[in-house]
C-alpha cells in the first residue's frame, strides 16, 4: 500500500497497531511516513483531547503537546525513545470514536477523517513447520494462526515461506534468475514476472557483495491466484548477526571507532571472526522466499514451486567456502 500512517500503539512484545490516514495518499506525496508537522498537530488536537475524555486518569502522564514529547524522548546519542502510557482496552472503542469526533469537528483535520487502525502480529515465524506436499499439515498450521484471531476476516494478510537446504552446503540465489522464481513462486507468466523485476519498487538484495548473487524483495498488488503484496527471497546466514534495535530488526554488527581501538587485535573483530569459524562448522546457509498472502491463502501459497526451477537458479558451494 502506499497509504501514510504512523506507529500508533504497541501490545505484547513485537505487535504493533499502525493508524493510516487515506486522504493523505496523493500522487504527489513522496513518502508514506507522516511528517513532524502532521504528527505533531494530530496528537495535539485529537490525540490528547481525546485522552483527556476518556482516560482522564492518565492525561498527565502524557506530555503537554507533542514539541515536549520529542523532547523529553530525544536520546543523547540521536534519535527518539517514543516512550508511551497504558491503555484499559475496554475503552479502546471509546477513545476511537472520541478521535473520529474530534477530527470530524475540525476543519483544519480534514486530512486525518476517515483514518483507520491496522494491526501487525509479529513474532510467530517458524511457529510451524511441514513439508509442502502436507496438505494436512498445512491445513492445521493454519488452523493454528487462526487462535490467534477472534474473527479472521478479508482484511487480514499472513506470510508463508519456504526453506530449501543441503546438508554441509551454503545455497545463494542467482541474481539474473530473479523473473523466474519470481514466476515460479506466484504462478505467473515469466514475462509477467520479469516485467515486475523491473519496477522500482524490486530491489535486489546482493550477497557478500558478490553482484552475480542477491535475494530480492518487492510489495505487489494481489498478484498471481494467491493475491500476494509482498514477496522476498534471501538467506539464512544473516540470522548469524541478525539483532533487534529498538522496535526493528537489523542484519549487522557496527563497529564503532571506540570499538576498533579496543583491544590488539580488536575484540570486535577476534569475535566475529569466531562467529565465522563456528558456523563453517556448524551452520549450513539455507535458501528462503516467504510471500505475504491473504489469510484465507495461507494454506495454497507457493505450492507450486518446482525443483527443477530452483535448481537453474540458484548456486551451491560447501559451507566452509562461504563463511
Amino acid at each position: 500500500h502506499q497509504i501514510p500512517n504512523s506507529l500508533f500503539g504497541s501490545f505484547g512484545m513485537r505487535h504493533s497497531i499502525r493508524i493510516f490516514f487515506p486522504r493523505l495518499a496523493v500522487k504527489e506525496r513522496e513518502s508514506v511516513e507522516l511528517t513532524a508537522e502532521e504528527v505533531g498537530y494530530f496528537y495535539n488536537k485529537a490525540l490528547r483531547p481525546a485522552t483527556l475524555q476518556v482516560y482522564p486518569n492518565i492525561i498527565h502522564d502524557l506530555p503537554g503537546t507533542w514539541d515536549i514529547s520529542r523532547f523529553k524522548d530525544r536520546r543523547q546519542r540521536g534519535g527518539f525513545s517514543n516512550s508511551g502510557v497504558l491503555l484499559r482496552g475496554n475503552k479502546l472503542g471509546e477513545f476511537s470514536r472520541s478521535m473520529r469526533a474530534i477530527v470530524n469537528a475540525n476543519p483544519d483535520l480534514r486530512w486525518a477523517q476517515d483514518f483507520f487502525f491496522g494491526f501487525e502480529i509479529r513474532g510467530l515465524k517458524q511457529v510451524t513447520k511441514h513439508g509442502m506436499r502436507d496438505q494436512g499439515a498445512s491445513e492445521a498450521a493454519l488452523a493454528h494462526l487462526l487462535e490467534y484471531f477472534v474473527q479472521p476476516d478479508d482484511t487480514m494478510y499472513v506470510d508463508v515461506g519456504v526453506e530449501i537446504g543441503v546438508d554441509e552446503k551454503a545455497l545463494a540465489w542467482v541474481a539474473d534468475g530473479h523473473g523466474r522464481v519470481v514466476a515460479e513462486a506466484l504462478g505467473i507468466e515469466v514475462a509477467d514476472a520479469n516485467r515486475l523485476v523491473g519496477k522500482s519498487c524490486f530491489y535486489n538484495d546482493m550477497t557478500s557483495c558478490l553482484e552475480a548473487l542477491a535475494g530480492f524483495r518487492t510489495a505487489l498488488l494481489n498478484v498471481g491466484e494467491d493475491l500476494a503484496v509482498y514477496l522476498q527471497a534471501y538467506l539464512s546466514d544473516k540470522t548469524q548477526t541478525y539483532h533487534l534495535e529498538g522496535d526493528h530488526g537489523i542484519n549487522y554488527q557496527a563497529l564503532t571507532f571506540a570499538m576498533a581501538l579496543l583491544g590488539n587485535p580488536p575484540i570486535f573483530c577476534k569475535n566475529l571472526l569466531q562467529v565465522l569459524q563456528d558456523a563453517t562448522l556448524l551452520l549450513d546457509v539455507l535458501l528462503r522466499i516467504e510471500v505475504r498472502v491473504p489469510l484465507w491463502r495461507a494454506h495454497l501459497a507457493l505450492q507450486r514451486i518446482r525443483r527443477t526451477v530452483l535448481v537453474a537458479n540458484v548456486v551451491m558451494l560447501p559451507r566452509k567456502i562461504w563463511w
